[in-house]
């Protein structure tokens, strides 16, 4: 919700960009689920989107991206808004990219050989076992003081360029509040029926009307 309703309000300050970069910084722990998303999208490759067509890319991009403290080192995966921004925003090329922790960066500096053995299946197996073992997720203590940071810029081919940043409550948290908003939006009969991004349902400021949510224009 937040990565989408934020692409499409930097699209909408550009008009005609034809690329869109999403960074997610700011994490305050993660989930077994989301463990395990990040480790799939790293073994399998990193899927982005070309002149509107999803393809993969041989080997995770690096980055870095200015989440309000100076620049942080960033990898690209292949996360739901290659898929999902392109609906919201009809730009043709789109990158996302994660704040890269030291094991998401050495996990993506793995030669392509070593990560499709990790995708494997045995791999696979021995690695759910691990992240079994892990928390369920981040505390409620934990959740309460942590912020999620994102990261929208877009450019054209004459160098025009657009940015801007959201700070927002902690990931899990917002998800929460975001979803059951949405559900009664949708219950009431505020959302015509049929597919829908976020933004395409409920506009790129929806996200706007949620505690701890600040967006700034760079």
């Amino acid at each position: 919700m937040p990565s989408d309703c934020l692409a499409a309000h930097v699209a909408e300050r550009l008009p005609g960009a034809t690329h869109l970069r999403i960074s997610i910084g700011g994490f305050g722990g993660f989930s077994r689920g989301t463990a395990r998303t990040m480790v799939e999208g790293i073994a399998w490759g990193t899927r982005v989107r070309r002149d509107g067509r999803i393809v993969e890319l041989p080997s995770p991009p690096r980055g870095t991206a200015d989440f309000g403290a100076g620049p942080r080192p960033t990898v690209g995966l292949g996360w739901g808004d290659v898929s999902s921004a392109w609906y919201s925003t009809q730009v043709p090329n789109i990158d996302v990219y994660f704040e890269a922790f030291p094991a998401m960066a050495a996990a993506a500096g793995l030669p392509a050989g070593i990560r499709r053995i990790i995708a494997g299946g045995t791999a696979q197996r021995l690695i759910n076992c691990g992240i079994d073992r892990l928390p369920a997720g981040p505390s409620a203590a934990a959740r309460e003081k942590a912020r999620s940071t994102f990261l929208a810029e877009a450019w054209d081919g004459t160098g025009r360029r657009a940015a801007s940043r959201m700070e927002t409550a902690e990931g899990y948290t917002l998800t929460v509040w975001t979803a059951l908003e949405a559900a009664r939006r949708v219950a009431a009969g505020a959302v015509a029926p049929g597919f829908h991004t976020p933004v395409t349902a409920f506009g790129p400021d929806f996200i706007l009307g949620f505690p701890h949510v600040v967006r700034t224009d760079l």
